[in-house]
């Protein structure tokens, strides 16, 4: 409920304000001043001082507001803040957000009020007060009607507010989003598999990042900033929100996409299908661990000549052999088993140079015949590019075509060689086999978990060191290889583990506007998932325009409305697909637009050029899509699709050649649940604007309608293309053309259809 504000409250609270704010700044400044009143010697003061400062980044600036809102309860008000404050004497004045104090502010309801009688919410410009939002909660529980609602989402009037401030290049902190559902998963208890299921505009990353500071805060004892890894699905994504985490006050923890997380080595080579889903694959970790072993061998000769010369020792190989079977049986890593094989040899001609000490260099060249020195690009590409090698180790869970799947041309020299994104999960597991356990992380988040495939997931596993991971992601957004059809895939990838599994769900859409959501319904139902979209609980400042152009104009159309919404100050991304992205950045570079490509790791402060897959996890202010027919044709198009659709938290323009959006079939009838016409268009019917080039009438959806007749069998008609395409792209990359006419036959008879259908 929002109330007309009172001049003398907004006095009195701006003066609260002020006086929290002088000792904030004081606060600040004992901090700073440290080292210079710290007693003892030099080298102790400046640590004093170094932490002082380090401790005074960490308070928001003198321009930034003291708190975000306040609840009442019968014994006092409670002011809730960034950070906690306190006057000279230790009257607390603010609390901090992530202390326990704090939680009636985000999770009371009227219908679970914690005691609370009102809560405000401030509005402010630094930390000048100039307004504020009350929920009075005996005032809405007089209606059953505003109960009901309030009991399912709040009261929204301060939230969307918010949700009207533009995006920038870098996410911003949202304390003052959160509701009461995601304040709950924010609390979740430390040692807990969390999965957090959420559709676009949901706020899920945003919980995952407040989580971590929550749980910072409220776990100081067994977590550091220093022992959480956060995991992005992209490098984009990880600059994307580098800067929300120090906002909170945790500077300090590590954070990257997956191939930073394996390490220096980038995947620069493109995959087939198929090929990207077999190397994903848990199999595979049997394949590593057989071709690692057949690396070491047994020596055949009775004795081995160690050293040159006069030095040389001749020493017997039975016990040498002996030792490799034993540390072959260990079960150990590849490096530990050399180094036992390698001590044995060195006693061996230790003993049989009556006590002299043996090179290092004579031993390990003695050693490399048994148990190679190797590392992991050098055994995976040697792997790789033998098929002798594949077939040896392929065992009984390879079928020969998989192995010819696997088998690819080595280049001439390891530095030369060029790896894919499957790759990366299959080095990690080599330098696993090699050296055991890499840095472990007391807590894990991941984003965009549905994702992964198990060989990823194994490499994200290792690295939590008790198994505690929060997991976010939607369903429907899944674009990869391995993507998953449910959470259930995705825990039993995670593997077992004595920490309960908690799959939660957000609901509620609070930054893609409805009208977005209207027009992606469709694309949604297309794409098969099993999810439902969010319910969206704001209105965008205008309709999706449709404009409809020829292929010719694509470009310019498209550069020129991405500069008609910078020019207002938006924050613009551009998502198209090849080839029409290479047109639109020449055409962008040629008109000295400032703008940046999403697929070099960085975002544009103005205008972002993006491929439709590099936008997951992204929003801007106004989208610009180009060409959705395209989009859709490529494997997992629709989800492609829907991922480019939702980007947006104000406007959306699509550029298009034909009439593809809205998708064919869909009516402007309301249906009810046995698909009869319910009665008129209500006020949730959307009416598209068309560009200026497209026709001028324009076209409704409704996203609680439900297509009959055709309108359902256009659907299911899109997602069988979408569905064809995928499998063609399999069947080119895998099989010889000669044969594709026998594997459609082959297709067909495993399907049951009868020839005449």
């Amino acid at each position: 409920m929002v109330v007309e504000v009172d001049v003398a409250e907004l006095a009195r609270e701006q003066a609260h304000f002020d006086e929290a704010a002088e000792c904030r700044e004081r606060h600040r400044a004992g901090l700073l001043a440290a080292g210079f009143a710290a007693a003892g010697p030099a080298k102790g003061a400046a640590e004093v001082g170094r932490n002082g400062r380090a401790h005074a980044d960490k308070i928001p600036g003198p321009g930034e507001p003291v708190a975000i809102g306040r609840f009442d309860r019968e014994d006092g008000s409670i002011y809730v803040g960034a950070v906690g404050i306190t006057t000279d004497d230790r009257d607390v004045l603010v609390v901090n957000w992530r202390a326990p104090a704090a939680t009636a502010y985000f999770e009371a309801t009227p219908t679970d009020p914690y005691g609370v009688t009102r809560k405000r919410t401030f509005r402010t410009e630094g930390n000048h007060v100039v307004g504020f939002d009350d929920v009075v909660f005996a005032q809405v529980m007089e209606s059953v009607e505003r109960l009901e609602e309030a009991a399912r989402g709040e009261s929204f009037d301060a939230l969307l507010r918010e949700l009207e401030a533009s995006r920038s290049a870098e996410m911003r902190t949202i304390v003052q989003t959160i509701s009461a559902a995601q304040h709950m998963l924010i609390r979740a208890p430390l040692d807990t598999r969390l999965v957090i299921q959420g559709g676009p505009g949901t706020g899920k990353t945003a919980v995952a990042l407040h989580r971590v500071s929550w749980l910072l805060f409220n776990y100081r004892e067994e977590l550091e900033p220093s022992d959480v890894l956060v995991i992005g699905p992209s490098e984009a994504f990880s600059r994307y929100i580098r800067r929300v985490l120090p906002t909170l006050g945790d500077d300090t923890l590590a954070h990257g996409d997956l191939h930073r997380l394996m390490g220096d080595v980038r995947a620069t080579r493109d995959e087939a299908p198929a090929v990207a889903r077999l190397k994903g694959d848990e199999r595979m970790k049997l394949l590593l661990q057989r071709a690692l072993i057949r690396r070491t061998r047994v020596l055949a000769d009775a004795t081995i000549r160690v050293g040159a010369g006069s030095e040389a020792v001749e020493v017997a190989t039975d016990p040498l052999n002996t030792a490799i079977r034993d540390a072959r049986a260990n079960r150990t890593t590849y490096l530990a088993g050399r180094g036992q094989v390698r001590a044995t040899l060195a006693s061996l001609v230790t003993s049989a140079a009556r006590g002299r000490q043996p090179l290092g260099s004579a031993l390990d060249l003695v050693l490399d015949r048994a148990w190679p020195t190797l590392t992991a690009p050098a055994f995976l590409q040697d792997l790789l590019g033998s098929k002798d090698r594949l077939l040896a180790v392929g065992g009984d869970e390879f079928r020969v075509s998989e192995i010819n799947l696997l088998y690819r041309q080595a280049a001439a020299r390891l530095a030369d060689e060029t790896w894919t994104e499957a790759d990366i999960a299959l080095l990690d597991e080599v330098q696993w086999l090699l050296s055991g356990t890499p840095r472990t992380y007391r807590l894990v988040i991941v984003d965009e978990g549905q994702d992964l495939s198990p060989m990823q997931w194994r490499a994200v596993m290792r690295r939590s060191r008790v198994g505690a991971v929060t997991v976010v992601g939607d369903i429907a957004q899944g674009t990869s290889d391995w993507a998953a059809s449910t959470w259930q895939e995705v825990t039993d990838r995670m593997g077992g583990s004595e920490l309960p599994t908690d799959i939660q769900e957000l609901e509620w859409g609070y930054r893609v506007p409805k009208q977005v959501f209207e027009l992606a319904a469709p694309v949604l139902e297309a794409t098969g998932a099993d999810a439902v979209a969010p319910i969206p609980v704001r209105e965008g400042p205008t309709n999706p325009r449709i404009h409809e152009v020829s292929r010719e104009e694509f470009v310019t159309e498209t550069v020129g409305l991405a500069r008609e919404h910078a020019s207002k100050g938006l924050y613009v991304g551009i998502i198209a697909p090849q080839p029409v992205y290479r047109a639109i950045a020449d055409e962008l570079t040629w008109g000295d637009v400032n703008f940046a490509r999403a697929s070099d790791g960085a975002l544009g402060t103005a205008i972002t050029l993006l491929e439709p897959g590099e936008s997951k996890g992204l929003e801007f202010d106004a989208v610009v899509l180009v060409d959705p027919a395209a989009i859709s044709e490529s494997p997992l198009g629709m989800r492609l699709l829907y991922i480019a659709l939702t980007r947006t938290t104000h406007h959306l323009d699509v550029v298009q050649d034909r009439a593809f959006l809205p998708l064919p079939g869909v009516v402007e009838e309301p249906f009810d649940d046995e698909g009869q016409v319910a009665g008129p268009p209500d006020a949730m019917t959307l009416g598209l604007e068309k560009g200026p080039a497209a026709s001028a009438s324009p076209v409704a959806v409704r996203g609680n309608s439900k297509p009959a007749g055709t309108s359902r069998d256009s659907l299911r008609g899109i997602a069988a293309r979408a569905l064809a395409v995928e499998m063609a792209a399999v069947i080119r990359e895998t099989v010889a053309p000669a044969s594709f006419n026998a594997v459609v036959q082959a297709i067909i008879e495993e399907l049951g259809v009868d020839d005449d259908v």
